[in-house]
């Protein structure tokens, strides 16, 4: 709701009973070194006095980690990269959308080289295969699909890698049609068993 769990008067009436305790008595007030102290910054590895670093009260002698030589030079150092980033990222916005490079790109996905690339990365990035793996399972299941039997060539792609949804897990080579009508189906034995039975009892309704 936006609001806090107590109302203005409890918490008035707690911080007057927390000010009037010992504990609050008993705290260390926030004390800064003395213009004499002197503190080695953690990044130049200069000894400096307490002058040349900013206060931090998080810090056990009050005082940042860094010099403020050293903030002010980090601090210029990530605007550039920030810039620098960003004008890698437009340069290759701008890229993307040139009619020249997206042509390059379509042709070089269609090469053999650019197939095997991709195939490789799906794999990987999906099921956690290598290109061994997948034609150890296309050797085993003979260069066809495992359902309909069908080969690349017959289909005009390769075949699909069917896997379990809920344990992510790779159960075989599937053309796309199969593995389509798997999922359609509920990607499990229930829903296959039923589309069985209706084909069975339904055959001969309609002749």
């Amino acid at each position: 709701m936006g609001l806090r769990s107590h109302c203005k008067s409890c918490e008035n009436t707690a911080g007057r009973a927390y000010r009037t305790s010992t504990a609050f008595k008993a705290r260390i007030p926030y004390a800064r070194p003395s213009s004499s102290y002197v503190k080695r910054c953690a990044r130049c590895r200069i000894e400096k006095t307490a002058i040349n670093f900013s206060p931090d009260r998080r810090s056990k002698n009050g005082l940042d980690s860094y010099c403020k030589l050293c903030k002010v030079l980090l601090y210029h150092v990530r605007v550039s990269d920030s810039q620098h980033r960003t004008a890698r990222n437009e340069r290759a916005r701008v890229r993307r959308q040139d009619p020249v490079h997206k042509a390059k790109v379509s042709q070089y996905n269609r090469s053999p080289v650019g197939r095997a690339i991709i195939l490789r990365s799906i794999l990987h990035r999906k099921y956690g295969m290598s290109e061994s793996d997948y034609a150890r399972l296309l050797e085993r299941q003979r260069g066809v699909c495992g359902i309909c039997g069908r080969g690349p060539s017959e289909i005009g792609r390769r075949l699909a890698v069917d896997h379990n949804h809920q344990t992510r897990c790779v159960r075989g080579l599937l053309c796309n049609s199969c593995n389509a009508a798997l999922g359609k189906l509920g990607d499990d034995l229930f829903g296959v068993r039923r589309a069985v039975r209706y084909l069975e009892a339904c055959e001969d309704v309609l002749c």
